[in-house]
């Protein structure tokens, strides 16, 4: 690989991963289902590929951003107890 840009999407959300557990990745043998650790450990794996690409193509730009607050229909398939909230703080920034 001669040149090119590889941006990477995570969230500082990773930071809730321990560590990314690849022999139960479908949470199926010792832990069990969160939405926000499987959330921050596919984060924390963004992060883990850009670094080990940036390692293997030293070429190659890498770099893995968090876009900051974005609309998204990621809540949807919340608890209402989270997704009600979130649409709350989300009208709330949209008005600023």
């Amino acid at each position: 690989v001669e040149t090119g840009r590889v941006l990477t999407l995570t969230s500082s959300t990773y930071s809730y991963a321990d560590a990314i557990d690849l022999d139960d990745l479908f949470c199926q043998k010792t832990r069990p289902y969160s939405l926000f650790g499987q959330y921050a450990m596919s984060k924390l794996a963004n992060i883990l590929f850009t670094k080990e690409l940036d390692r293997r193509y030293p070429k190659l730009f890498t770099a893995a951003v968090h876009p900051g607050l974005v609309r998204t229909d990621v809540v949807r398939n919340m608890p209402w107890y989270l997704y009600y909230p979130n649409i709350c703080f989300s009208w709330v920034m949209w008005t600023l």
